[in-house]
């Protein structure tokens, strides 16, 4: 399985379903395609933002240290609710960065399989 796992909490429900089904019947390995950029807010004042998948849009502050602080939270929170729900299903996962080399990170997830 390959994604950047970017998606709402409200819409765990459908993964964790796929992969208790495919990780009981399949070998499954995910590989997670993260920016580290996505992690942070650069502190450039108000933007507006929108979600690619609803459309849904709206304005953030990120000249706030509080906006830019929860923001940072709310993804490391999600990347280990992620993290943990692969690990739970036992699915083995690679990390790969963008605009890092991702051959590495494959080879060592296939030598400890």
């Amino acid at each position: 399985m390959l994604s950047d796992f970017l998606f709402p909490a409200a819409d765990e429900a459908p993964l964790r379903d796929a992969l208790k089904i495919a990780s009981g019947k399949h070998d499954l390995v995910a590989v997670r395609v993260e920016d580290r950029r996505e992690g942070e807010l650069p502190d450039v004042g108000p933007i507006e933002v929108s979600d690619a998948e609803t459309d849904r849009r709206m304005w953030i502050d990120t000249s706030s240290r509080r906006v830019r602080e929860d923001y940072s939270a709310a993804h490391a929170a999600r990347t280990e609710a992620i993290g943990a729900m692969l690990k739970h299903y036992k699915v083995d996962t690679a990390v790969v960065h963008t605009g890092e080399d991702y051959v590495r990170e494959l080879v060592k997830l296939f030598k400890k399989r």
